[in-house]
């Protein structure tokens, strides 16, 4: 087989036809669209990390009688790159040249390997030249699965476990941005050699470096449930289970609290055992799983020995009580209702848990299965279902009392032949106030809230707004729901509802001035909304309520706010800008020192229109997002970039996402990696804190704290960091250097290293 053909069939496993061979002619403007569609291909394939190998197709046989007996090996890879490197010429036509660089980059990483697997002889150089092939494609795209998969087996089949190792050693160091994955993928070959310590610790390393990494949860979880090895960092079981929980991973919370469960009562600790059953049914419940079958094929493993002893026999029973639970359709089993109530005391799970009870397990239970019956359109079954959780949630589950008071609101709302004369949402109602008034008494802020978010939104969604009555209600609520002194909040949902509520008072209103009031009050209330989805990154969202807002009501706007609305817009346009790929700093189109020039005059201007610790926040946000697409030969660049938005949170008290907690994390791995030394900085700590929303962050020595609302959790950000952050932008600004700066630590501060 002609190399040609070889290539052009491992090029169209990704490229498509880009070529058919050397020789053959291709019109300009064909060769444009076959260009464009083989990169569209290209990125198609490389999101869905589906580039990898072939079977056979694209294998250099050396043994083929066209190159001799004994072939001359540095001639065919001379002629193997040659070809490559001159169809890299169809690349610059592309639409991504990088992308379409890349494609012909594996595909000679690929053939490389493929020799290398099947020429004993030569195996040396073909590795080398393969893993060559393979890093050009990774320091393009570090993430890329296809590249880093094929020089994992590679070199696993050549030099083995070690090798791959220190490879994957190397990658970490060297791609700060997906350390945390190649972490993992250590900890991983360290778990298939049964080397349990040094997985584990590969694995919280990962995990430390990022909580919300799936991958590193998924590793510590996996050591537990698959070999029995404790791996979490300082926490017991049920606290890493919560966290699992918290960060939208409820299936590993699953599968730990199951294991647990079957490893103490196999160690006959039956207390430990039924503890970890109540929050494991807990975590089904919430989650909607409600598959008594599971737990049917549970409780027969654990009872495969024939009679249990007197406390066995307890977590017998509660676990067939669960299983009747589940298999309720219509509610009434008053056994099983008394059975939950008193089986056991609460059990206080974490400091960042509520105290759950088998109560709570039943009631969790009863609101999935409302929810499934409101959904089949079984409503007087979900009524039936809601109105067991109505009498009986307070005390055990605050947050699932208001909840289900909302979804019975909405089913009467929807569905008034279910409450025809009112008298039952009308009860609904008046609980909720009796509770907020109890919550006043009580000076609970967080229940309070709640409850008038509760009403604000029944009010809102009665859409009945006769005479104003209902407008009016849903405006006191909503307005107390948003109101600072019950803490801060972000909530964008709740913000844009009360400005709807105001544009529809203002329709009820014949007197002008109150009108116009209105008016005012929903432009401020539809701004605060869009400050929260920009908190939150929701840049579409934002979007689209700023563009909805100026094609309705840009008229209705005084001055200030026409202002503040015009300055809001261009925050959103500059953040949409910053997470673009092809952004014109990301295409080498501005100098990097005249870019943050106009970005500093920029934060500056709309600082003084929009609230300045917003404005801050806005552009840490949107710097760092630009850092992070940074390529690794414009690490200069990124650190520039890295050290102003670092430099744009130094005052301020509160972030609200918990990708933020990720942007700093990836500052840190950035501008740690200048450091001489490297691990000089301390690691950047998230812990939880109970109701954080609430109270402000607690600093500690050596650290600077900003909470997360969204998450009530708070970002502990080294003092080091703004250290580093300062000696780089002093250097920068004093010698305007091109090179990529080193530092080292002298005296406990950070310094330039001086080149000799």
């Amino acid at each position: 087989m002609k190399k040609s053909s070889i290539i052009a069939i491992v090029l169209s496993l990704f490229l498509g036809p880009i070529v058919q061979g050397q020789d053959r002619p291709v019109e300009q403007k064909q060769s444009k669209f076959i260009v464009a569609n083989a990169t569209l291909k290209i990125e198609r394939m490389m999101a869905a990390g589906l580039i990898g190998d072939t079977d056979g197709d694209g294998i250099i046989n050396l043994d083929d009688p066209q190159y001799g007996a004994t072939p001359n090996i540095e001639r065919e890879v001379y002629k193997t790159e040659s070809y490559i490197n001159q169809n890299k010429a169809i690349c610059a036509q592309a639409e991504n040249p990088d992308l379409c660089i890349a494609g012909l980059n594996f595909s000679g990483g690929f053939l490389f390997q493929q020799a290398a697997l099947k020429n004993e002889g030569s195996t040396k150089m073909f590795v080398e030249k393969a893993t060559e092939y393979y890093d050009k494609v990774l320091e393009a795209y570090p993430d890329n699965k296809a590249a880093l998969s094929n020089l994992k087996k590679l070199n696993q089949a050549i030099k083995g476990n070690s090798a791959t190792i220190a490879k994957l050693e190397e990658l970490a160091a060297k791609y700060p941005k997906n350390r945390v994955g190649y972490l993992v993928q250590i900890g991983d070959l360290y778990k298939e050699e049964k080397k349990f310590a040094s997985a584990c610790a590969k694995y919280q390393e990962a995990y430390l470096e990022d909580p919300f990494s799936e991958k590193a949860c998924g590793g510590i979880v996996a050591m537990y449930t698959e070999d029995g090895h404790v791996c979490t960092t300082g926490w017991s079981i049920r606290e890493f289970a919560a966290d699992c929980q918290e960060i939208d991973l409820p299936n590993y919370s699953e599968e730990l609290l199951r294991k647990e469960m079957s490893i103490a009562f196999a160690k006959k600790n039956y207390k430990k055992a039924i503890e970890s059953m109540v929050l494991w049914a807990y975590v089904l419940a919430d989650n909607g799983w409600l598959d008594s079958k599971q737990v049917a094929r549970l409780s027969n493993q654990l009872f495969l020995e024939g009679a249990p002893s007197r406390e066995a026999a307890r977590m017998k029973r509660a676990l067939t009580e669960l299983i009747r639970v589940l298999e309720i359709e219509k509610p009434g089993d008053s056994r099983a209702l008394v059975f939950w109530d008193t089986y056991s005391p609460e059990l206080t799970i974490s400091t960042d848990w509520k105290r759950i009870s088998p109560m709570s397990v039943f009631l969790k239970i009863m609101h999935a299965k409302g929810a499934k019956a409101f959904l089949k359109k079984d409503f007087k079954n979900a009524e039936a279902h809601w109105q067991i959780i109505l009498d009986r949630a307070l005390g055990y589950d605050n947050n699932l009392y208001t909840t289900t008071a909302s979804d019975m609101a909405e089913l009467y709302n929807a569905y008034p032949r279910m409450d025809p004369e009112g008298q039952k949402l009308n009860r609904i109602v008046r609980e909720l106030f009796d509770r907020k008034s109890e919550a006043y008494r009580k000076v609970d802020a967080k229940i309070i809230r709640n409850m008038h978010m509760t009403l604000g939104a029944i009010y809102y969604n009665k859409g009945i707004w006769q005479n104003g009555d209902y407008a009016e209600n849903a405006e006191f609520q909503l307005s107390r729901a948003v109101s600072d002194r019950f803490g801060p909040i972000v909530n964008p949902r709740l913000r844009k509802m009360l400005g709807d509520v105001y544009m529809h008072i203002d329709t009820l209103n014949s007197d002008e001035r109150k009108s116009k009031e209105a008016r005012q009050k929903a432009m401020k209330a539809y701004s605060a909304s869009i400050k929260d989805y920009l908190s939150l990154d929701l840049l579409r969202d934002a979007s689209a309520l700023h563009t909805d807002l100026s094609n309705k009501y840009r008229s209705e706007m005084g001055r200030a706010r026409s202002d503040s609305f015009v300055a809001l817009g261009s925050v959103i346009a500059w953040r949409t800008q910053m997470a673009d790929p092809k952004n014109e700093l990301l295409r080498n189109q501005k100098p990097i020192n005249t870019y943050l020039n106009d970005v500093n005059k920029a934060a500056e201007e709309l600082g003084g229109v929009l609230p300045k610790e917003f404005v801050e926040v806005q552009f840490f946000k949107g710097l760092s997002d630009l850092g992070s697409q940074m390529s690794e030969d414009r690490k200069q660049e990124q650190q520039l970039l890295y050290a102003n938005a670092l430099s744009q949170i130094k005052e301020v008290k509160e972030l609200s996402s918990p990708t933020d907690f990720r942007r700093i994390n990836k500052i840190k791995g950035s501008l740690e990696a200048s450091v001489e030394q490297r691990g000089q900085l301390k690691k950047t700590q998230m812990h939880g804190k109970a109701d954080l929303s609430y109270s402000p962050a607690t600093s500690k020595t050596g650290f600077k704290a900003y909470s997360i609302s969204t998450l009530d959790k708070e970002i502990l950000v080294p003092d080091e960091l703004y250290e580093l952050n300062g000696t780089l932008q002093e250097h920068y600004k004093r010698t305007n250097t091109k090179n990529l700066v080193k530092l080292k630590k002298q005296n406990g501060k950070f310094m330039v290293k001086e080149r000799g």
